[in-house]
């Protein structure tokens, strides 16, 4: 509780390599269990979305290697939120992340869709599951985090604040 109080006094950081440390404290120290839910069920919660689940059936990354999608998106997950943003661990990942996807034909509105719940699911979840609401400096670094992701994968048109990005996935 003692880091959650702090968080009143902090400034709001302005950059990823900022936000960084108080993200990690969130996902990794306070919530890991609800944030590496809410990650997983959100990334199930895309197959929704007709034209992602129509490339993973095209691809059998659904129906024939489910296991290895879930632990390739695992693994370069964690790459991205246990290693600083610039890290070459977390471009590594990035690479390999844009690597992979490269291979397909993706809509910059399916990889906005994607990159919401990524950012959006873990507050939502702790909001309803934790021991406390997720602080309004967690949600800024949340969306820091994810959009400096979504600027490296070349993605456009990236909502401009975490409200937005909520919108965009209410939407």
């Amino acid at each position: 509780m003692k880091w959650y109080k702090s968080l009143d006094s902090m400034p709001i950081p302005k950059d990823e390599d900022k936000a960084f440390p108080i993200y990690f404290q969130f996902g990794f120290v306070e919530f890991p269990f609800l944030v590496t839910k809410a990650l997983e069920f959100g990334l199930f919660k895309t197959y929704g979305i007709p034209s992602i689940s129509k490339l993973l059936v095209a691809t059998a990354e659904s129906t024939e290697k489910p296991f290895r999608r879930y632990d390739d998106t695992d693994l370069l997950i964690r790459e991205f939120m246990e290693h600083a943003p610039n890290s070459s661990r977390a471009n590594t990942a990035l690479r390999r992340l844009n690597a992979l996807h490269g291979k397909y034909v993706i809509s910059n509105a399916d990889y906005l869709y994607v990159l919401s719940v990524f950012i959006i699911e873990p507050c939502s979840w702790v909001d309803k599951y934790g021991y406390r609401k997720c602080h309004v400096l967690e949600k800024r670094c949340a969306y820091l985090i994810w959009r400096n992701i979504a600027l490296k994968m070349g993605m456009t048109d990236i909502p401009p604040s975490y409200e937005a990005t909520l919108r965009y996935m209410e939407d």
